[in-house]
């Protein structure tokens, strides 16, 4: 027999044949909303969408339900189809200044002259990003320090070396 009820959280196991299942209800669905993920309220909508449509391809007699605590708008436009979604998406991400409207640069910092080589780049680098993490961010510790900034997407951004430290530049996808 199939399952008359599935109720889960966030890892569910993965059923390939919901024919037989009535309802579906998913638990905690806001769950990547929770991190610090520009992209989450996407990955968010993109999930349930996607399950909610595999769940009820062409089924009138199936409920699929989402609990949300802090997000009902997206989870309601996300189990409706609401496409209007990436629109509104777009206007936030270009009020903010997230890709597509800019790129997101990791700057991490590690050697014995860290803490220093952040003040000084901090400085050099100030006038040409859109955005700079605030200075209490980019705390030192056993790893290094951490600098993030936006900056146009079709600037080049180039850092000098720096003596005493070694400096990587990881863009957020």
């Amino acid at each position: 027999g199939g399952l008359d009820v599935l109720i889960s959280g966030p890892g569910f196991a993965a059923v390939r044949n919901w024919s037989k299942t009535g309802l579906f209800a998913v638990m905690d669905a806001d769950f990547l909303l929770y991190g610090d993920d520009w992209a989450a309220e996407e990955k968010t909508f993109l999930w349930l969408s996607s399950l909610a449509s595999s769940f009820a391809s062409g089924r009138t007699d199936a409920i699929f339900m989402a609990q949300t605590k802090i997000a009902p708008d997206l989870v309601r436009a996300a189990l409706s189809g609401d496409e209007s979604f990436y629109e509104k998406q777009l206007d936030v991400r270009r009020k903010f200044a997230f890709p597509p409207f800019a790129r997101i640069l990791r700057i991490k910092i590690s050697g014995r002259a860290a803490s220093e080589a952040a003040l000084k780049l901090r400085a050099d680098i100030k006038d040409k990003v859109m955005e700079l993490s605030p200075e209490d961010k980019p705390a030192a510790s056993a790893i290094g320090v951490e600098i993030r900034v936006k900056i146009d997407p079709d600037a080049d951004f180039e850092i000098e070396k720096i003596r005493g430290a070694s400096v990587t530049i990881e863009e957020e996808r």
